[in-house]
């Protein structure tokens, strides 16, 4: 007679062999993919799952990257709303409940911290193909930026005419604006291929969960 119960078989991982179609993983408890049929759990710490390519699919860090933006847009809405509803006229009743909006508030902040937490989790396992890992082509990427921001607003402020007569006071450019203007170009341009080589790992790396 089948057995019917959902407990997990105790098997190991020499009574089977593995196939195109069904894998032995490392078991990490929650860790199990949600998508992959479960089968047993082995002795030896080990999941047995069915590996059908047409019903798994694995979250890309790009799609990871636009689901923390959307939680982080969905809970600063949530505080806007709870901020409207904590306080009203004596005898009127709140548009929206304050418990159910802060229960929807930690449920939002909960799925965040883990998709953050996965998100550096595979930043620091990504390596490109120059051997840079992705959590320092992100750093540079940062750096980069900053740099470029300070030079831009650096070269506006060279080239500002407006603002070399004050009260009739004259004022000169203490910088050469060509060199400064060369400069802040070819670090646009360092930047806009890094920020390819990112976006690029992005899309072809998968959400380490």
């Amino acid at each position: 007679m089948c057995n019917t119960s959902n407990l997990p078989l105790k098997i190991l991982t020499t009574d089977i062999r593995e196939t195109d179609e069904l894998k032995f993983l490392p078991y990490k408890g929650s860790s199990v993919p949600y998508k992959q049929k479960f089968l047993a759990i082995t002795e030896f710490d080990y999941y047995l799952c069915t590996i059908k390519q047409k019903n798994v699919r694995i979250m890309k860090l790009a799609e990871a990257l636009s689901l923390r933006k959307d939680l982080e847009t969905r809970i600063t809405k949530i505080k806007d709303r709870l901020e409207n509803v904590v306080r009203v006229q004596e005898g009127d009743k709140p548009a929206e409940e304050p418990h159910e909006l802060m229960d929807e508030l930690d449920s939002c902040l909960s799925q965040l911290e883990l998709l953050i937490y996965n998100i550096n989790i595979s930043n620091m396992s990504i390596v490109a193909d120059d051997g840079r890992s992705m959590t320092k082509l992100l750093a540079e990427r940062d750096i980069l930026k900053k740099r470029i921001d300070i030079l831009r607003n650096t070269f506006n402020e060279a080239t500002n005419s407006g603002s070399r007569y004050r009260n009739e006071i004259r004022y000169v450019t203490t910088i050469e604006v060509k060199p400064l203007r060369q400069e802040l170009d070819k670090l646009s341009q360092q930047y806009r291929m890094l920020d390819m080589k990112i976006q690029e790992l992005n899309f072809t790396n998968e959400l380490v969960e």
